[in-house]
């Protein structure tokens, strides 16, 4: 089974049992429903991180570079425990 976007072998599949769009991890990454939802978990739970951690410096103005890469790490972390949650259930056996 080979990628249907490439001919990198297949590692995941989505879909239902009917009709499954296999994909290499490369492809499997940037998959429409995966990157979509992952997106919207990392708004909705960096956006609490956020405003647990990080709102009250900013509201301050003691912004610095290093606590605006705090603050990119706190969107990015979810976004990659949704995506790599969501590439476990979809990994082919």
């Amino acid at each position: 089974m080979s990628c249907g976007v490439c001919v990198r072998p297949a590692r995941y599949g989505f879909g239902d049992a009917g009709r499954r769009d296999l994909r290499c991890t490369r492809h499997a990454l940037f998959y429409p429903r995966i990157r979509d939802r992952a997106l919207r978990v990392a708004v909705v739970v960096g956006a609490v991180l956020f405003a647990i951690n990080q709102l009250d410096v900013a509201l301050r103005g003691e912004l610095t570079a290093f606590v605006a890469a705090k603050i990119g790490l706190t969107f990015t972390v979810p976004y990659a425990v949704s995506t790599y949650s969501a590439l476990q259930i979809n990994r082919l056996r």
